[in-house]
């Protein structure tokens, strides 16, 4: 039920950044309120991937590293109290870069017949 509830939370949030599509606002003006949407929602999957991380770890500790570290925080799981942490909004610092990396959850694909 615990591993349901996360994944119900990670549909959500990936559900909330396809509908804000922060994609679309590359190429607005610096400054303008396109960019400053794209920003807040990209800061926000940040914090909603931060509490993924926390509440995965006792599950998939590896999957959850990775997600920390490519938020740029790689030492969160370590450091991070529960429940606590991941019921705090707002602990990662605005302008955390984040990192690239290989597919954590690969798509599954239908074999071909």
């Amino acid at each position: 039920q615990a591993l349901a509830a996360i994944l119900d939370y990670a549909s959500d949030l990936n559900r909330y950044i396809d509908e804000r599509a922060p994609w679309k606002a590359g190429k607005a003006e610096p400054g303008s309120e396109a960019k400053e949407l794209a920003g807040t929602t990209l800061h926000n999957a940040c914090e909603g991937l931060r509490v993924i991380a926390l509440l995965l770890a006792p599950f998939l500790p590896e999957a959850a590293h990775g997600i920390a570290t490519r938020i740029g925080q790689a030492d969160l799981i370590g450091r991070s109290r529960l429940p606590s942490d991941a019921m705090s909004w707002g602990q990662v610092p605005a302008g955390t870069r984040v990192a690239k990396g290989t597919a954590l959850f690969p798509r599954l694909e239908k074999p071909t017949e």
